[in-house]
């Protein structure tokens, strides 16, 4: 995937991917389950685009959506425990795995227990 040519380009496609996700989640999940996992994939994007300057996808590191986004997350927006935003990430990745074709093994292996 090549690089946008800017931060919002990028964020609307990812905002694109989200809306995906959250469509093929609610195939399986209660309302609720399905508003609080795409509210914090909404978060994940945002800290993306403007917190990590993200503009490709090929970028991403463990880090960033892991340890980062969650300390983040915790003490910015507090609404969520740390296991629930690391199944809402996890679940994101697995359908662009899935779904969508993208894999960051890196990032996936990151979700395997050790």
């Amino acid at each position: 995937m090549s690089a946008f040519l800017d931060s919002y380009e990028f964020k609307e496609y990812l905002k694109t991917l989200q809306k995906d996700f959250v469509i093929n989640l609610s195939n399986n999940l209660s309302n609720r389950t399905v508003s609080k996992h795409g509210c914090i994939i909404g978060l994940l994007i945002d800290f993306l685009c403007f917190d990590c300057g993200l503009k490709n996808l090929d970028d991403l590191t463990v880090g960033m959506v892991n340890s980062r986004f969650r300390k983040w997350h915790i003490s910015k927006i507090g609404d969520a425990q740390e296991s629930e935003i690391k199944v809402a990430v996890k679940k994101f990745f697995l359908f662009l795995e899935k779904d969508k074709g993208y894999v960051n093994k890196k990032i996936m292996d990151s979700f395997k227990k050790k």
